[in-house]
């Protein structure tokens, strides 16, 4: 499975202190982290990897809700 990312690097950077010089790779592997140990953790290996499954394969996206700085699911 490629490697998802259920924010975008633009999301966040513009909703939280995150300055815009930090590095896109760098920023990506902790958002990768971050999926893994709190949303894993929560929702539990299968769900979250389901819920990869079908936002890499386009069964599900996640929509911007810009005034509340968060992505919603759309089906």
């Amino acid at each position: 499975m490629n490697k998802v990312l259920l924010i975008s690097e633009e999301t966040l950077k513009t909703y939280t202190a995150i300055q815009n010089n930090v590095q896109s790779d760098e920023l990506r592997f902790s958002i990768l982290q971050s999926q893994q140990i709190f949303l894993q953790e929560s929702l539990g290996t299968n769900l979250y990897e389901k819920i990869l499954r079908l936002v890499d394969t386009g069964d599900i996206e996640i929509a911007p809700y810009p005034d509340a700085g968060i992505s919603l699911y759309e089906t």
